[in-house]
Parts: structure tokens; C-alpha cells; sequence
């Protein structure tokens, strides 16, 4: 990306996890931009209005201590439910690219609605099919380095 950030993401975070370590993890560091990319492992237990519940709070909690730190939302990648191999199956189980634009569209309504960019990146990771490209994941479900590649691209974009 060419300038210092510092990654605090957990794999197999929820928002809500996210928010319990996020007063420990990130706030230190006073962030004068804040990307949050997350929302797919919610999908399974935790409804969309939760997610943005928690997304808001770490919003706020920014807010209240760095009033100039710019906040920018990343879309929920997309999936690839076409693969019939088991082990991608399994990965991506019960989410699926309906309920991620579903969740994407309410999280570009919560950018609008509180002073935050919202980075759509769903498109960038899609084959030909409309499904997460292979070519960008191992597993259907997870981004793999050539996804990065592409996602660092267009936060470049947006900076």
C-alpha cells in the first residue's frame, strides 16, 4: 500500500469479537484511518443489524478519542458456492452470495448514514460466474494472496 498500517484482524473474528478486542488491540494506536473488513464469519449466527451494531460501536469508540480518524468499510467478499469439492463445501456451508449483497447493501446504507467510506470489493474478487474467483482462494471462503493483491488495490484507490 506504500504507507505504515498495522493488520489487528483475527481470522475467524465475528464483529462481535472483534469489538470485545478492539479497546485492547487498535484504539492504542490512535488510527487516523480505520479499514474494518468484516461481516463473513457473522453470517452464519449473527444477524446483519448486529453486525453494523458492532461495526458502530467501534465507530463510536474511535470517535469519542480520535475525532479526526476517517473510517472506511469494506464490502463482505463474495464466495464460491459452485465448487463441488468437499472441502470448499464445507468452507463456505451456509453462506452464500444472495445473503452477502443482502449484507452488503445494508452496510453501504450504514456508510452513508455515518460519515463512512464504504469500499466495495465484492466485484473485484468475482470469476465469470459471479462467484468468488478460485484464483483468489483455496478454500472458496478465505482470500489468498492474489485476493490481497487485488483488495490493497483498490484501498490504493480510494487513498
Amino acid at each position: 500500500i506504500g504507507v505504515p498500517f498495522y493488520n489487528r484482524g483475527v481470522g475467524g473474528d465475528s464483529t462481535a469479537l472483534m469489538l470485545k478486542r478492539y479497546p485492547a488491540v487498535a484504539l492504542p494506536l490512535g488510527p487516523s484511518k480505520l479499514f474494518i473488513w468484516a461481516g463473513t464469519n457473522d453470517i452464519p449466527h449473527i444477524p446483519v443489524e448486529e453486525s453494523l451494531k458492532n461495526i458502530g460501536e467501534i465507530v463510536r469508540l474511535t470517535r469519542a478519542s480520535f475525532p479526526r480518524t476517517q473510517f472506511y468499510l469494506l464490502s463482505v467478499s463474495p464466495v464460491n458456492e459452485s465448487c463441488t469439492d468437499g472441502f470448499v463445501r464445507l468452507a463456505v456451508s451456509l453462506r452464500t452470495n444472495a445473503e452477502i449483497m443482502r449484507r452488503n447493501a445494508a452496510y453501504r446504507i450504514f456508510c452513508e448514514r455515518n460519515d463512512v467510506r464504504y469500499i466495495d470489493i465484492y466485484g473485484d474478487l468475482l470469476d465469470g460466474n459471479g462467484e468468488l474467483s478460485m484464483s483468489c482462494t483455496s478454500d472458496g471462503l478465505h482470500p489468498n494472496a492474489r485476493a490481497y493483491v487485488k483488495v490493497a488495490a483498490k484501498i490504493k484507490e480510494v487513498l
